[in-house]
């Protein structure tokens, strides 16, 4: 079985309703089991954490507990960690900023304390952010260009130490792309398209390198939610999980092929 592959995905008839904690859910993010859900709510400005009771499995979640985020920005978008949980970031495009957190303890909200922020002067309302494995490159979308920016990291997923290396046009697929996701080994990248409706991917023959990444293919994703704002996967890329602003909801789908 070959996972992060949008030919072969399948909506796995499985949703969640985040609602009850917020109408405009602009983000989401697993821990590295899959044991707890987090989700940016740009309504409440706010970071929801869930625990799931089986991993990756969303029809399984319950609320926990919350993080307030707006004394950074009021306008956030996406939500992603380092590998060890102990740093959080998000983007805030009122103020065109990528922010970081620390976490005394991994993946716990109640432990989170604002640490930086990074100014996005190359991108237009930025939206997703996303790190390469060990911390040293990190995207950013810019919704209103349509380019992905990367930057390199000088000390692992320290964005002080952040600096532009270049852009990847996305135009020719969307012209409002919302967020951006990397497989496990940086050899396939993922951007959501947010008027279109359709999950793109792209092949790059250097690992996490932008300038090496061309189109692949797309998934239609408008018969689960019209307004599709994030995509992240499990672990091991066999299954894929879209936001859906319209709805309030997140959506499951199976992302694998036979071999």
């Amino acid at each position: 079985m070959v996972g992060y592959n949008l030919a072969s995905a399948s909506y796995d008839t499985q949703s969640f309703d985040v609602s009850g904690e917020d109408s405009v859910p602009t983000g989401m993010a697993f821990n590295g089991d899959g044991s707890k859900m987090f989700v940016m709510g740009y309504n409440g400005d706010n970071v929801y954490s869930y625990n799931l009771s089986t991993a990756y499995d969303i029809s399984g979640a319950s609320y926990n507990q919350s993080f307030d985020i707006s004394g950074e920005d009021v306008q956030p978008a996406g939500v992603t960690f380092n590998e060890g949980g102990t740093k959080m970031f998000w983007v805030g495009y009122e103020n065109n900023n990528v922010y970081s957190y620390n976490l005394s303890t991994a993946y716990d909200l109640g432990s989170a304390s604002y640490n930086q922020s990074f100014s996005i002067s190359e991108a237009t309302y930025p939206r997703g952010v996303t790190f390469n494995g060990d911390g040293t490159k990190m995207v950013v979308v810019g919704y209103n260009n349509a380019y992905m920016y990367s930057y390199n990291l000088s000390t692992a997923y320290d964005i002080s130490s952040a600096s532009y290396n270049q852009k990847f046009d996305v135009s020719g697929q969307s012209s409002d792309p919302w967020d951006v996701q990397f497989n496990g080994d940086g050899t396939k990248m993922f951007v959501v398209g947010r008027s279109t409706n359709y999950v793109y991917s792209y092949n790059l023959s250097t690992a996490y390198d932008l300038g090496s990444a061309s189109y692949n293919q797309s998934f239609d994703v408008s018969g689960e939610d019209d307004d599709p704002l994030d995509v992240t996967f499990n672990g091991d890329g066999s299954k894929m999980f879209m936001v859906g602003n319209t709805t309030d909801k997140l959506y499951q789908y199976s992302t694998t092929e036979e071999q």
